[in-house]
């Protein structure tokens, strides 16, 4: 029957395309290339996991050149901190300098100006300097003369005397040299005539008030300049000893 044709047909081909299936199947596990697990024994530890730490840097060798350069850097660095400490202590050395040598400088010009400045009192007794004292005796011209008795010089002291004129005060001083000569000069000299401190007799010398030297009475009026009394000029005059007002003026008027 062409019905029964159709239905053999249609099963036999599935008969045969399970059988199919199933040989392609078997082909497919024979043609696989995976091996099968084993299993693990029993009583089997499992393998170690890799350390993936990084490595620590490997330590330098400690051999005899280790420790010699070692050494060397710590010599190298006591040194250096030496120097930097002597450094420091130079610049404040320098430092202190630059700041006490200008201070002590300062300090000698104030003493030397003020200990000088104006009529200096504190002198040794018997300085004949200062108008406090009352040895100066003041003179006043007759014609522009100022005349003296000679007998007044007898006792080789010497005698203080001072001129007004103009507003200033022009102090000298007579005296009779060991030699008898009578000799004049003004109280005051070439060097320490700022200080207004004049002379004092010690015997036969005449002493600065301010620098302490000494001038023989004889070189009084002879020897001129630096620290000797500036010399004044005078004649004697039968037994009159006359200083010109003028001379006074003209020889003494500079140093007051």
């Amino acid at each position: 029957m062409p019905g029964k044709e159709f239905k053999d047909r249609r099963t036999a081909p599935t008969r045969e395309g399970s059988g199919n299936r199933g040989q392609g199947t078997g082909a497919r596990g024979q043609g696989s290339d995976r091996r099968p697990l084993t299993p693990r024994p029993e009583g089997a530890r499992r393998p170690p996991a890799p350390d993936l730490r990084p490595l620590s840097p490997t330590p330098a060798p400690s051999d005899g050149r280790g420790r010699r350069s070692t050494r060397l850097e710590e010599i190298r660095a006591s040194k250096r901190d030496r120097f930097l400490a002597d450094q420091s202590s130079r610049r404040k050395r320098r430092t202190w300098l630059y700041v006490a040598v200008p201070a002590v400088f300062v300090v000698i010009i104030g003493v030397v100006f003020f200990s000088g400045a104006g009529d200096a009192t504190g002198l040794k007794p018997g300085a004949g300097i200062r108008r406090s004292s009352g040895i100066f005796t003041e003179v006043t011209p007759e014609n522009g003369l100022v005349k003296f008795s000679t007998a007044d010089f007898e006792d080789k002291k010497a005698h203080f005397y001072t001129y007004r004129t103009g507003g200033k005060e022009i102090d000298f001083f007579v005296l009779k040299s060991s030699d008898g000569v009578l000799r004049a000069a003004i109280d005051s000299c070439d060097v320490c005539f700022t200080y207004r401190k004049g002379y004092h007799q010690e015997g036969d010398e005449m002493v600065c008030n301010n620098c302490g030297q000494r001038f023989p009475s004889v070189k009084i009026n002879v020897i001129k300049g630096g620290c000797n009394p500036a010399p004044l000029t005078r004649t004697v005059e039968s037994d009159s000893l006359v200083i010109q007002e003028k001379d006074i003026v003209a020889d003494g008027a500079q140093y007051f």
